[in-house]
């Protein structure tokens, strides 16, 4: 493999102008952030293919496509990797052994998916959404009224995670509906140390009236809340995801809403962001669904635009950025970025 410069100044500058790519119409969150990328470079829509990288500086990812060793080899001027939110859509290992910088904006969207997720368990504890498909399909009759709602005060929610938006839930449970938060992860002392009750995740399964699950997902976490922790659950249990749902298995919480053996569930993904519509979730008048935009707000938005355009501008002066986390930091300055010749 022969290794080739690419054109940059001492500083770390590029003596040409710049071409930041992106993935999907939806990485420019925000007007602004499109106005503040096209000042910085040559903007170009791109695909995840050889041909689409091959000139591409600095890459704005999103969910749904992940660049693997190859794509990444195939990219000799890639200095970075620039994503939204917290996940990451690269192989990093990789990226760091090619002295490509991974960045990304843990906790920009953190109090949207808080809230999202909280207004989810309440959707369904209450039977908001059946409430209203009745009350629009005319089949409203006061005296027909039987479905009782869950008053959530004084009730326990199990948090499976501690991390940015898992805190914010814990917050407003407690403080604002008078929960009791069990929480599981693998440094219990900070749940402890906020306060909360760090729990194995046997006994959050059983205890909890609503299992909200926050992992992000990675090889160690896919599938973790198996069937058979699943099973653990309470009749009248609800579970929450507005994490990727591939962090659990999805299969046997389908069986358990179907069968009864729990009370609901909400979700705002689908494996691999790709809804199942055959899915018997999909008209169960106990599951709530969304479409992935649990971290979508007006200031969620603001947020992440002013991470990826601080991002991508310290990418290319070669100079920390003061928002955005780098995933990599061996990698930086990534200002003599080297490339590979095919």
């Amino acid at each position: 493999m022969t290794r080739t410069a690419t054109a940059t100044t001492a500083d770390g500058t590029l003596r040409r102008r710049p071409v930041i790519g992106y993935l999907h119409e939806r990485c420019l969150i925000t007007e602004q952030l499109r106005s503040d990328l096209e000042a910085m470079g040559e903007l170009r829509l791109v695909p995840p293919t050889v041909e689409g990288l091959a000139d591409v500086d600095v890459l704005c990812t999103f969910a749904g496509f992940f660049l693997d060793r190859d794509l990444l080899e195939a990219a000799p001027r890639l200095l970075a990797c620039v994503d939204l939110g917290t996940a990451i859509h690269c192989d990093v290992d990789a990226a760091t052994d090619l002295g490509i910088a991974v960045l990304h904006a843990p906790g920009a969207n953190a109090q949207a998916v808080a809230e999202h997720t909280v207004g989810l368990a309440l959707a369904l504890g209450n039977g908001i959404v059946r409430s209203d498909r009745r009350m629009r399909s005319g089949e409203f009759k006061l005296a027909h009224v039987r479905t009782w709602g869950l008053e959530f005060h004084g009730r326990t929610i199990g948090l499976v995670g501690f991390g940015h938006v898992a805190r914010r839930v814990a917050r407003i449970a407690r403080a604002g509906l008078g929960m009791r938060v069990l929480v599981w992860c693998r440094q219990p002392e900070e749940a402890e140390s906020a306060g909360y009750e760090p729990v194995s995740l046997p006994e959050l399964m059983r205890a909890a009236d609503i299992v909200s699950v926050h992992l992000a997902l990675n090889p160690d976490t896919r599938g973790l809340v198996s069937g058979e922790l699943l099973r653990l659950m309470k009749p009248s249990a609800l579970v929450v995801v507005t994490a990727r749902v591939e962090v659990l298995d999805l299969d046997t919480l389908t069986e358990l809403v179907v069968q009864g053996g729990i009370a609901g569930a909400a979700l705002d993904t689908w494996p691999d962001h790709i809804p199942d519509y055959s899915s018997p979730l999909m008209d169960h008048p106990n599951v709530v669904l969304t479409e992935a935009n649990a971290g979508l707000t007006d200031i969620a938005a603001r947020n992440m635009a002013e991470a990826v355009a601080d991002a991508v501008r310290a990418t290319l002066k070669g100079v920390r950025p003061a928002v955005a986390t780098i995933v990599n930091p061996g990698t930086w300055p990534p200002r003599l970025r080297v490339g590979r010749t095919r």
